[in-house]
């Protein structure tokens, strides 16, 4: 499996230039479909030379692979910053904070999420790599939250973990092909807190 950058951003300023390109083909993919972005247009919208982007990607696939792995690893900072600025929040309105945010990345965009959504689903040599990182982040959370409300959710054995992950992403990828604009109404953060809080408290018999 190829890299995501052909040149690893160890200094400053190459992590800069590699935000730009990627702010750059964020706000191409609001505006055009994954299949008509090209590298030269991603360049063009970054303000860089094609040289430049071809520097840290091989192909507009690693662009759009690095740009979902780069709202992932924000996903977790918000989480980070939604828990602090909620000290008291508990049960299910912490769960349902935390959707507020972790269901509107990309600047709120829901068309860039759309499209960024439906390309992840068709990289057939990607999808297990980002299952792996669902997984990762899925982690992650759920140890946050239970420190944040430690009586208030169990810790899930992994087959639940993975049902789960189905029951939550399986919705937010549908609505997005079929309703986007309805992920971010608030009846649909409500409907999938609850449905989580009901997950994590009711064990298995």
């Amino acid at each position: 499996m190829k890299e995501i950058h052909r040149s690893a951003p160890k200094q400053t300023r190459s992590r800069t230039t590699i935000d730009y390109i990627l702010d750059g083909t964020a706000q191409l993919l609001e505006r055009i479909e994954g299949n008509s972005v090209t590298t030269a247009k991603v360049a063009e919208r970054a303000g860089f030379s094609v040289g430049t982007v071809y520097r840290y990607f091989r192909d507009k696939r690693s662009l759009f692979r690095a740009l979902a792995f780069r709202e992932i690893e924000r996903t977790e900072r918000r989480v980070d910053e939604v828990l602090a600025e909620n000290p008291d929040a508990k049960g299910e309105e912490l769960i349902r904070i935390l959707i507020d945010n972790l269901i509107r990345p990309f600047g709120s965009s829901v068309e860039t999420q759309r499209r960024v959504n439906l390309l992840v689903i068709e990289d057939a040599e990607y999808r297990q790599v980002f299952a792996q990182k669902i997984f990762q982040l899925q982690a992650k959370i759920a140890d946050k939250v239970r420190k944040h409300d430690p009586g208030g959710f169990r810790e899930l054995p992994e087959e639940e973990v993975a049902v789960l992950l189905g029951t939550v992403v399986g919705p937010v990828w549908i609505m997005l092909r079929i309703n986007p604009d309805r992920v971010h109404h608030p009846d649909f953060s409500k409907r999938l807190a609850r449905t989580i809080v009901d997950f994590y408290r009711a064990e298995i018999d």
